[in-house]
């Protein structure tokens, strides 16, 4: 039987192969090779070292988030506070933190302009009105029974008015043009640049009416007495 050195492990511990076997292939030279020197098994391994799983911490909350929250809760407080409170007074201090708490919230959604407005419009103006109207206001206020009746149905409709926003501002928010900022929205500059140049007639209205209202608040809370004192100091003169 001839033998042959095998032409593709040149240099290598191959031995020596039968002619007639044509080429030597791995499994083949395995079983012809005899060497001293073996290379050490490796070790069968499933996989990479899988690291155990963290469980996300819910309470762990950015600065950002943490302020979003205090305010919003604070709106809710003080919504909750204004309706549910038994005197007038104590309803406009609730309502006037509910009114801070927006302000705050627009403050952080970026939009200084809406935040001033807020504040001055509805602080500045329509709850100072309404504070003198009550300070004026001379009428006891007392509790009026009311019908069980009116009460469920109220009650059922304030739940049913508070679903239908729920589902429209979900539609809203689903099917909107607000996922993607529009290129060249205007900045705040130019908001009030055009509120204070293109309509400045309808601030200035916006501001009369709510003299109006002021005026109109005195007149609705006068006093007879003092009206009479006031004519009768005219007469003598």
């Amino acid at each position: 039987m001839s033998m042959t050195a095998c032409q593709d492990s040149q240099g290598k511990t191959c031995g020596w192969m039968l002619i007639g076997l044509g080429s030597c292939q791995p499994y083949i030279r395995r079983g012809l090779t005899w060497s001293s020197q073996r290379e050490p098994r490796k070790r069968l391994t499933r996989g990479p070292e899988r690291l155990p799983r963290r469980r996300p911490d819910l309470l762990a909350l950015d600065f950002e988030t943490l302020i979003f929250v205090i305010v919003s809760a604070s709106a809710i407080a003080g919504a909750v506070g204004c309706v549910f409170s038994s005197r007038v007074a104590h309803s406009l201090l609730w309502l006037m933190l509910t009114f801070f708490a927006v302000a705050a919230a627009f403050l952080m959604a970026s939009a200084e302009m809406l935040a001033a407005i807020q504040i001055l419009v509805y602080l500045g103006s329509v709850m100072l009105v309404v504070q003198f109207g009550v300070m004026l206001t001379r009428r006891r206020i007392q509790d009026v029974e009311s019908l069980p009746t009116l009460n469920a149905i109220s009650a059922l409709s304030g739940i049913g008015v508070f679903a239908f926003i729920l589902v429209l501002l979900r539609e809203v928010m689903e099917h909107s043009l607000w996922s993607s900022e529009s290129p060249g929205a205007p900045s705040t500059l130019d908001f009030a640049d055009s509120l204070f140049n293109s309509w400045t007639m309808a601030t200035v209205i916006l501001g009369a009416l709510l003299a109006m209202a002021m005026i109109g608040a005195s007149y609705l809370v006068r006093d007879e007495r003092l009206i009479n004192l006031l004519w009768d100091m005219g007469a003598e003169e």
